[in-house]
């Protein structure tokens, strides 16, 4: 299960999507958020890793201690439409940082939950001393006792 604090950057992402238009966020290239944003981590050739301004607060039944983004520069919706070039190169930032502990983690062009069509891969680390024991959705609004 993966969620935000409804309290923190659940809404704050909640007035980022009311602000803007649903389609337009559909369509935007998160690439040139990130660079607008001042959000980088990282730049390689053709990826840049990011902060993720709306972090995940819970992934896996723990609380999440990071959250970052691995984007391509060009506008895509797959992986599957990476040359060898781009796939090597995503291939090697995803090494690189499942050495630092992170896990990773994209959702596929047709998945209901994803909000942008801009391809970009999660990389998450996790607090084991944080489990959550309860998370209940109760109304769209998600609670959880640790």
């Amino acid at each position: 299960m993966d969620t935000r604090k409804p309290n923190i950057a659940g809404k704050k992402y909640e007035k980022y999507k009311d602000k803007h238009n649903e389609s337009v966020i559909k369509e935007f290239n998160f690439y040139d958020r990130a660079l607008k944003e001042d959000l980088i981590v990282e730049k390689r050739k053709h990826f840049i890793v990011v902060k993720n301004m709306f972090p995940y607060e819970i992934w896996d039944g723990f609380e999440v201690d990071d959250h970052l983004l691995v984007i391509p520069k060009k506008f895509t919706t797959t992986i599957s439409s990476f040359d060898n070039e781009y796939s090597n190169e995503y291939f090697q930032i995803l090494a690189d940082y499942e050495k630092k502990g992170y896990s990773f983690y994209a959702r596929a062009n047709q998945n209901v939950r994803k909000t942008v069509a801009h391809q970009h891969t999660h990389l998450i680390t996790l607090n084991y001393n944080k489990p959550v024991k309860r998370l209940f959705n109760i109304a769209g609004k998600i609670l959880w006792w640790l």
